[in-house]
C-alpha cells in the first residue's frame, strides 16, 4: 500500500439497495510534505514555483492524490534506472 492510499479516508453509507464509498482525492500541501518527507516550507516554496502539482481553493492548497501518486511513481522508477 502507498503513502497515499494510507491517507485515504473511504466512508462506506449503508443502504438497502447499495454501498457507495468514498475516497479522499486530495491532500493538504502539510500532508503531501510528510509523505514526501521534505519540510512544510520546501512544499510550499515547490507549490509556488509549480514543482508540485497543486489546486487553490481559496487560501487552500490541496495536491490531488492521484498526481502525488504518479509523482512518487516516476521518482521510485528513476531510482531504481539509476
Amino acid at each position: 500500500m502507498t503513502e497515499v492510499s494510507s491517507l485515504a479516508c473511504v466512508v462506506n453509507h449503508r443502504s438497502e439497495r447499495n454501498v457507495m464509498t468514498t475516497e479522499r482525492r486530495t491532500v493538504s500541501l502539510d500532508e503531501a510534505a510528510k509523505i514526501l518527507g521534505i519540510s512544510r516550507g520546501h512544499a510550499y516554496a515547490m507549490a509556488k514555483k509549480g514543482e508540485l502539482p497543486t489546486i487553490r481553493i481559496g487560501t487552500r492548497w490541496l495536491v490531488p492524490a492521484a498526481k502525488l501518486e504518479r509523482l512518487l511513481d516516476g521518482a521510485r522508477s528513476t531510482a531504481e534506472n539509476a
